[in-house]
């Protein structure tokens, strides 16, 4: 039952809802227009007024009519009448003057309202209701008497409609704005979807009268949710040719990680999982290894404009090789590279092949397969092809595909070699032969070392390499032949310095055996016998220098003996001070009640003395080395847990 103020409320809300009949049937509702203003209320009380005031004005215009005085007064007002008549003619025929009916707001309200495909309901949050359109009543249907049904007996037979509905009811109540989606069976059979959202509306002038208030709106999508299903049908179609397609598909995002893959490479590889065929934390490191995906990525940059096909042994799931061939396009988002797309054929067990193009898959695996690094060069000294090795041994790493074999070859090499290595290209691209190897140095800082063979290919107008490139890595074998020479020198210095050892150590002898003599002659109260004992103890400091020197030149079997560590480093101090460098501050901290070691006294003072000599170097500008020396316990020993160190006190 609506209150004795609520019929201004279609004067307030955003939209009106009511006619001037709707409100002429609800009691208490003034008989005025809904979209009238106090000032045109106003007018209408001043009506009686203003008639009165223009009948006395009449009076008073007939009685000088009727005297002879009036005549100039009287054609002077018939003139200014005549000028209005034609000003308000002119109007008229410009049209800035109309007669005829008003439009009225609420009838516009009205017509829009009533012809909308939703159904719309203002009711409060008690429920009452003060407004729905007759769309309304087509979507939750009717009582007898022709009215619509309130929404929770219109929905509340099934149990999906009246659980959407409880959560739309709570929300109203607590003033939320919610929308539910759910599919109802109407009487007459089939299937109809509604969309039904609630929000909150509130009239600041009649928050007294009417509260809080709730704005419904009810949307027929069946059609929606038809294009929907079809849409999705559609799609599991095309997923379903995409998954059972005889070429296997890849995408691999920018971290390496594989997006998606079909059905069919994932049989390949012998990851399918049932249903679900995308295998989670599956990498493209698990399938190829890191100079194959160099060079993947290298064909895809040459892809730029088109695609690019590139032959490599992918590693299946049980570890076996199978040989592949990838049709690359890159993926880009925004213009930068985010990933790759990849179609995959497989070479082994994919459509039956010739003996030619069998032929040819057996060399694309031998030659993907090569320990060592195969490019091809076309005529104009670019890299028509490589293998995964030549993309890992050049340098930076990506193969180098459609750019001079100049450039890759010699990349931060030195102006000589680079030079070198022009002059025997060009020589092989005309179709020189260059039996003999070049040793090229190349990296920032030259640390790699390689040897290249070029040879030249027969030459014709459908020939596309006209010269094939072996690049061997010979940094290894350099670092053992500079090892091997210093090995030689330091074993020629060895025996040098041995020898001279020697004959010092003679030298030696004598000097500790006449001092010996002098310390006899002399007693300890002597002055000279101070001096003498100092001269001794020089020499033994001396031989002991000698013995160490020998150790070193000379090859000696182990003799592990009891040694006391603090003493060691005690006799040691100097020499080790002196290997560390004069920029570098030596201390040691030697434990107290140390442990005897069982040890080769020459080779532990080594060993301190190479990591003393490697300390310096790792400070060029100066620090602090500490030698410390403490008691490990067996417990303690078992947590160290160093290859060759047996488990002990």
């Amino acid at each position: 039952m609506m209150m004795p103020d609520a019929a201004p409320l279609a004067n307030q809300i955003a939209f009106p809802f009511m006619s001037e009949t709707q409100l002429t049937g609800i009691p208490g509702a003034p008989q005025t227009f809904p979209n009238d203003t106090a000032s045109e209320a106003q007018a209408r009380a001043m009506i009686v007024p203003i008639i009165c005031v223009m009948a006395a004005a009449g009076t008073v215009l007939l009685a000088l009519f009727a005297t002879k005085a009036s005549e100039p007064f009287l054609l002077t007002v018939l003139a200014s009448l005549a000028m209005l008549g034609v000003f308000f003619l002119f109007g008229l025929m410009a049209g800035h003057i109309r007669i005829g009916e008003r439009i009225r707001y609420d009838d516009l309200v009205a017509a829009f309202t009533e012809n909308l495909d939703a159904g719309l309901l203002l009711t409060g949050r008690d429920g009452t209701v003060y407004f729905s359109n007759a769309r309304l009543g087509d979507l939750v249907g009717r009582s007898p008497s022709g009215e619509h049904l309130a929404l929770d007996v219109a929905f509340g037979s099934e149990a999906a409609p009246a659980e959407a509905m409880f959560r739309l009811m709570r929300a109203a109540t607590r003033g939320q704005p919610w929308r539910e989606d759910f599919e109802v069976r109407p009487k007459d059979g089939g299937s109809q979807h509604l969309s039904v959202s609630c929000r909150p509306l509130r009239l600041d002038a009649h928050v007294r009268e009417l509260g809080p208030l709730v704005s419904w709106t009810i949307t027929d999508i069946t059609a929606e949710r038809a294009g929907d299903l079809g849409r999705l049908a559609g799609l599991q179609a095309a997923a379903g040719l995409y998954d059972q397609s005889p070429i296997g598909f890849l995408s691999i995002d920018a971290q390496g990680g594989v997006r998606h893959a079909n059905a069919t490479f994932l049989n390949w590889i012998g990851r399918q999982q049932g249903a679900n065929t995308q295998p989670r934390g599956l990498k493209l490191a698990d399938l190829l290894p890191q100079d194959g995906i160099d060079l993947l990525r290298q064909a895809a940059l040459g892809a730029a404009t088109g695609v690019q096909s590139i032959d490599l042994d992918v590693t299946a799931r049980d570890g076996r090789l199978l040989a592949m061939r990838f049709v690359v396009q890159r993926d880009t988002q925004g213009g930068t590279q985010s990933g790759l797309n990849m179609g995959v054929l497989n070479r082994e067990t994919g459509v039956a092949l010739t003996a030619e193009e069998g032929a040819e898959a057996r060399f694309a695996r031998l030659f993907q397969s090569a320990p060592f690094g195969i490019a091809a060069i076309g005529s104009d000294g670019r890299i028509a092809s490589a293998n995964s090795a030549f993309a890992r041994m050049t340098l930076p790493g990506a193969g180098g595909l459609g750019d001079l074999a100049l450039d890759v070859l010699s990349f931060k090499a030195d102006t000589e070699t680079r030079k070198q290595l022009d002059g025997v290209l060009k020589g092989v691209l005309t179709g020189q032969s260059n039996p003999l190897p070049l040793e090229i140095t190349t990296g920032a800082n030259s640390e790699f070392s390689r040897r290249v063979y070029i040879s030249s290919l027969a030459h014709g107008k459908s020939v596309r390499e006209a010269a094939i490139v072996f690049v061997l890595d010979a940094t290894e074998q350099k670092a053992l032949e500079a090892k091997f020479a210093q090995s030689s020198k330091m074993e020629a210095v060895g025996q040098l310095a041995g020898g001279i050892a020697h004959d010092f150590n003679n030298v030696l002898t004598a000097i500790i055996g006449f001092s010996d003599l002098l310390l006899q002659t002399h007693r300890p109260a002597d002055p000279a016998y101070k001096d003498i004992k100092n001269i001794q103890t020089s020499a033994y400091r001396a031989a002991e220098m000698v013995r160490q020197l020998l150790s070193f030149s000379r090859r000696q079997p182990l003799q592990a003996t009891p040694l006391q560590l603090g003493e060691l480093l005690a006799d040691n101090l100097s020499m080790l001070k002196k290997s560390a460098g004069d920029a570098v501050e030596f201390t040691t901290q030697p434990s107290r009640d140390l442990w005897y070691v069982k040890a080769d006294k020459a080779e532990l003072v080594r060993v301190i003395h190479n990591l003393s000599v490697n300390a310096g170097h790792a400070m060029p500008d100066g620090g602090s080395l500490t030698v410390r020396t403490s008691n490990v316990t067996e417990r303690q020993s078992q947590k160290l847990d160093h290859h060759g160190m047996p488990v002990g006190e």
